[in-house]
């Protein structure tokens, strides 16, 4: 009895170890990023420093701009707020990439960490199965025929002392295996958001290298037509020009051009989600006409592969397949957020409830501009945008994530297309 027991104890100590050993080979781990040996905070609070001081310049450079009569002094002061808005968004696409650098080390410290962490459970899954072996072999031979063969008590109770030892030594290393295993665990999500936090990080750093190109080219032209009035200038941001010919010709367009509607339906749209959510409507509808229109990258990126973060991939089909349309061809970012309010998988399925309480309707959409509207409401509301003057913050929240400060490249651009529409009363 005390052999088939033996056996049988000794086949499932060994079956969980092995099995305990290859899942966690797949496992890669966010360990140590508290006591990363490169510290970038000083860099990028240096970059922010920066930012702040050609903030100010620029908005002492436009209080001038506005006090000024004299018409070279006005072009002087426009090229030198040109320049200083240049340096900003320099600035700005620097501390990103600081940002990109450090999370980039941590990852790779992780990564170390979770190597070392692989050799020591290796290790402890040989010596359990070492301890599982001896303790087989010592069930093999009953206390009383130990005492028969040496005739000592002391033989006795020294073979008995052993197989206790081996036994709590046996308990411990599997404890100690099974606590590194959901450590392991934990730290793989961890290390999933940072994947996450690295391709939004990428998606940002291009917009704002657009930004940075855009901000050239007005340089450029404003040097090739200084001579022009000073109301040419006004507006320095695409977008904001983009708006008021839309205005115009009474459209409202998204992605491009691939969605195009009556301007009055766009604004019917954005008025119902500003009542419901407390966002002035203009804004609303500012920042779905830049969300989707910086967007080379909107539907450029693909599931799973723009989704790194589990938590976002299992959203991601739970929203799909509750939508009934295929995961694979449905549009997404290189950041792996959706439809025209470019949101998340784990925020939509968040907000998903409200945005079917407040339209009355019993599923939510990413993909239906209605439905897009009211979630860019509530997520701006979420950020405190209600009050205005908490507006610019929360937009940068919106781009930047954890990651907003400094991000007033984004909050300029969809204030100034938010200005075009309120000023013709939208």
């Amino acid at each position: 009895m005390i052999k088939k027991h033996s056996v049988k104890a000794y086949n499932i100590a060994k079956c969980g170890a092995l099995l305990l050993a290859v899942s966690l080979m797949p496992c890669i781990a966010y360990a140590a990023t508290t006591t990363a040996s490169v510290d970038y905070s000083g860099q990028i609070n240096e970059k922010q420093q920066e930012i702040d001081a050609l903030n100010k310049k620029i908005a002492e450079l436009s209080n001038k701009r506005s006090q000024t009569a004299d018409e070279a002094q006005e072009i002087a002061l426009i090229l030198e707020q040109l320049k200083a808005d240049l340096q900003r968004a320099n600035a700005q696409m620097a501390k990103t990439e600081v940002t990109i650098a450090g999370v980039k080390i941590k990852s790779q410290q992780a990564s170390n960490k979770v190597d070392e962490l692989q050799v020591q459970i290796d290790a402890k899954k040989d010596e359990l199965d070492s301890l599982i072996r001896q303790l087989y072999e010592f069930e093999q031979v009953t206390l009383v025929q130990v005492f028969f063969d040496s005739q000592s008590l002391s033989d006795v109770f020294n073979q008995r002392d052993a197989y206790r030892t081996l036994q709590r030594r046996a308990v411990s290393v599997l404890t100690d295996m099974r606590a590194q295993q959901e450590e392991l665990g934990r730290q793989q999500e961890e290390l999933g958001r940072q994947a996450d936090d690295l391709r939004q990080l990428q998606s940002l750093l291009d917009v704002q290298a657009q930004d940075l190109a855009q901000k050239k080219n007005t340089q450029k032209q404003f040097l090739q037509q200084k001579q022009q009035q000073q109301a040419q200038y006004e507006t320095l941001i695409a977008e904001a020009q983009q708006a008021r010919e839309e205005i115009k010709r009474q459209v409202f367009t998204l992605q491009n051009g691939s969605i195009k509607i009556s301007l009055a339906t766009a604004n019917d749209m954005a008025r119902f989600a500003g009542k419901v959510t407390g966002i002035r409507s203009a804004l609303i509808m500012a920042v779905l006409k830049i969300e989707s229109g910086v967007g080379t990258n909107l539907g450029s990126g693909s599931f799973p592969a723009n989704m790194p973060l589990i938590k976002n991939q299992e959203a991601f089909l739970r929203i799909t397949r509750a939508l009934e349309i295929d995961p694979y061809k449905a549009p997404l970012s290189r950041s792996g957020a959706m439809g025209p309010a470019q949101i998340m998988p784990t925020t939509w399925e968040g907000m998903a409830p409200r945005i079917q309480q407040l339209m009355g309707k019993p599923l939510a959409n990413p993909y239906e501009l209605s439905d897009a509207f009211v979630a860019t409401g509530i997520f701006l509301a979420d950020k405190g945008a209600q009050d205005r003057a908490k507006e610019a913050e929360a937009l940068q929240r919106y781009v930047g994530g954890i990651y907003w400060e400094g991000q007033s490249w984004y909050s300029e651009k969809v204030l100034a297309v938010a200005k075009e529409y309120e000023n013709q009363g939208l």
